[in-house]
């Protein structure tokens, strides 16, 4: 199996300390894929492997399709991720002893190695960034590469640039270095403050730095977390007053100072976003005045266009710039392997022609009501903004990737690396590779051309129903998702995943509240009303079956 790859023969003259390893390169193999061969103590990768926050030193020879060696030096590497981080296969935040310009990823020393185990594709990522750079959001640039621990394949990664406040990244004031240049000490030596109850509204934490900055209105990098377990591991943040948990990535030491205005600042936007009007009921200022339209209606887009179960939820980064009237803008983006119709997207079921993102509450039963995505899909003139976005960035973009030779490429790059890949780590559910990119490409041909009718037509033309779920019907079960359709052609309900929730198996059904009856995968349903997904009880189900039972018995008879 591993042969196909490359023949590796790396001679290693192994020296605790030195700085400097004789590596023999393995012949190039015809799919022209980087690699990067990680050189590490057994002690320490076991560590690192169950210990997210254990780093460990290591040597890594990065070479080129070509085999050009690129970097041959110390790495320090852990592992990263919040519910990927359980997979066997991990992914992992990398730091060079010096920066270095890789593939077309900025100069920086700091890198991801994403394992993709959601995506069986391993492009949806790759997909998402490219569009995001094309329609002009903040986005990291990637490359997909090989990894090897000690010799032997660990799989088929995404290579990419961190994301962090920087010239070549977030591109705003590093509060972070002016914090360390005013403080003489550490910034870590600092004693940590947490005020309010932990993971309640208003709760603010950091450091109590001995000095500020003169200027400590930017700049911010922030995201939301989107569950509370997260919010408890980090350093800095606040929660909302929609109960939303914010992390402060940077800075990551941030002063007492520096939390209350950057938590002041983020209220008064989400008190604007959430008002009906859209103005803030205590400062008097419009939405506008607190973000920047544009980059958060391409953000929307974006996320509604390529489904993505996370968007306004979680790994959703912000970031305002200093000065008093900067503005908050919506980037980079980020986490796009549940999106697309993933296989493992958590829903109970997804439809092309669903419009998803705008119609989302909380998350994973999370009492939080602050997705800012939701609430300005509200405002009319934020629509405005996200229609011209779609028409005239955002579906030229993605009609030039899938009328392209984008896709096939990617597969034919992948196809070998994802073949062994899932060998080893069971990720694909599809019947084939070739099936997974299949499935991305006909979703992405029936939703862009869904999204631009959907966002062009006259809304007379148009019919929606809006699904509810309950308790029984998870992930997220305060969710409304609308289903949208022409009049004269109707809507189509699709299947209902039947998840395994509360150790039983449910029965979900579609039920019509309107006609007060069951309705039935496939039913065409031509004018707007509420449908609910409903359990089947244990018990009428037996009845049920004992109905048919008996029928059978007559008719056999």
């Amino acid at each position: 199996m591993r042969k196909s790859l490359a023949i590796l023969s790396l001679c290693l003259i192994v020296c605790i300390g030195c700085k400097k390893q004789s590596v023999e390169l393995p012949i190039p193999s015809a799919d022209h894929l980087p690699s990067m061969y990680i050189t590490i103590d057994d002690a320490q990768k076991d560590s690192i492997y169950t210990n997210r926050n254990h780093k460990a030193d290591a040597f890594a020879t990065i070479v080129s399709v070509d085999y050009d060696t690129l970097y041959e030096d110390i790495i320090r590497i852990k592992t990263r991720g919040n519910s990927t981080w359980g997979h066997i296969k991990k992914s992992f935040s990398v730091e060079l002893n010096k920066g270095n310009l890789l593939f077309d990823i900025p100069q920086t020393k700091d890198f991801t190695l994403l394992a993709n185990v959601y995506d069986e594709s391993y492009i949806r990522n790759s997909i998402a960034f490219d569009l995001a750079r094309e329609i002009g959001l903040a986005t990291p640039n990637t490359s997909h590469i090989r990894v090897y621990f000690n010799n032997e394949y660990v799989g088929l990664y995404l290579l990419t640039n961190k994301i962090k406040v920087g010239k070549r990244s977030v591109n705003i004031q590093d509060l972070g270095k002016q914090n360390k240049r005013c403080n003489p000490s550490p910034l870590t030596s600092y004693q940590w403050f947490s005020y309010g109850k932990p993971r309640e509204i208003g709760q603010h934490k950091g450091r109590m730095l001995e000095n500020n900055p003169k200027d400590i209105t930017g700049g911010y990098l922030l995201d939301n977390t989107g569950m509370d377990w997260q919010y408890e591991r980090i350093e800095s943040g606040f929660v909302s007053q929609a109960g939303d948990p914010i992390r402060i990535r940077s800075p990551k030491y941030a002063s007492v100072k520096q939390v209350d205005y950057i938590a002041d600042f983020y209220n008064n936007m989400e008190r604007a976003i959430m008002d009906s009007c859209g103005y803030n009921p205590y400062t008097h200022k419009h939405y506008s005045e607190y973000i920047d339209i544009t980059s958060f209606a391409r953000y929307y887009a974006l996320n509604e266009l390529l489904l993505n179960e996370d968007a306004g939820l979680c790994s959703f980064y912000m970031y305002k710039d200093a000065g008093e009237t900067s503005k908050m803008y919506a980037g980079p983006i980020w986490d796009f392997d549940c999106a697309m119709l993933s296989p493992k997207m958590l829903g109970i079921f997804h439809s092309a022609q669903e419009i998803y993102v705008a119609a989302k509450m909380g998350e994973f039963g999370e009492p939080h009501s602050g997705n800012l995505l939701y609430h300005l899909c509200k405002h009319e003139e934020f629509m405005d903004s996200v229609k011209n976005v779609y028409r005239y960035e955002l579906y030229p973009a993605i009609r030039e990737m899938l009328e392209s030779d984008y896709m096939d490429s990617l597969q034919n790059l992948l196809l070998s690396d994802a073949e062994i890949d899932n060998q080893l780590y069971s990720i694909r559910q599809s019947a084939s590779y070739r099936d997974a990119i299949q499935l991305i490409k006909d979703f992405l041909n029936e939703r862009s051309d869904f999204l631009y009718w959907f966002w062009t037509s006259d809304e007379s033309e148009r019919i929606c129903v809006k699904v509810v779920g309950n308790n029984y019907t998870h992930v997220p079960h305060e969710r409304e998702i609308c289903l949208c359709g022409k009049r004269d052609k109707g809507i189509v309900l699709p299947p209902i995943k039947q998840q395994i929730m509360y150790n039983k198996s449910p029965n979900l059904v579609w039920y019509s509240l309107q006609e007060n009856r069951q309705l039935q995968e496939g039913d065409t349903i031509k004018e707007s009303q509420t449908i609910e997904i409903r359990q089947i009880p244990p018990s009428w189900l037996k009845v049920q079956k004992r109905r048919v039972k008996k029928k059978l018995h007559k008719i056999w008879s």
